[in-house]
């Protein structure tokens, strides 16, 4: 799964106008770094080390998973619950990348197929395939 950097950028931005920071001030308690850093981290131009991102989804009372993947649609759940007690799996792969799980299952339900991924235990997408 290829991660969005802006979309992790604008994450990043909102938690930190959220709770009052400058760039520096943001960049000096996720882990002392340059407010130029932060500014990169926020336009996407490149992420920082998976420490500094728990330290700042801590800061956004959010998971990991939801700062580098989002929060799941309003609708994402009773969709899923259809799909894992109705549908048909046809599908269910699952990797360990730099010590975190990602699961996928593809499941068939009412003549589509679905996409639902995992990441560290955390359900993060639920996508109509066709």
């Amino acid at each position: 799964m290829i991660l969005d950097r802006e979309e992790i950028g604008r994450r990043i931005y909102k938690i930190r106008k959220e709770n009052g920071y400058t760039l520096e001030e943001f960049g000096q308690i996720i882990g002392g770094v340059t407010k130029a850093s932060a500014f990169a981290w926020e336009h996407g131009i490149h992420l920082t080390k998976e420490e500094r991102l728990e330290k700042i989804a801590d800061l956004g009372g959010i998971s990991l998973s939801e700062l580098l993947f989002g929060h799941p649609e309003s609708c994402f759940k009773k969709k899923c619950f259809d799909v894992e007690h109705y549908g048909t799996l046809i599908d269910d792969y699952e990797k360990e990348c730099a010590g975190k799980w990602i699961r996928q299952k593809i499941y068939v339900y009412e003549e589509k197929m679905y996409l639902e991924t995992w990441y560290n235990g955390d359900r993060i997408q639920f996508v109509e395939l066709w």
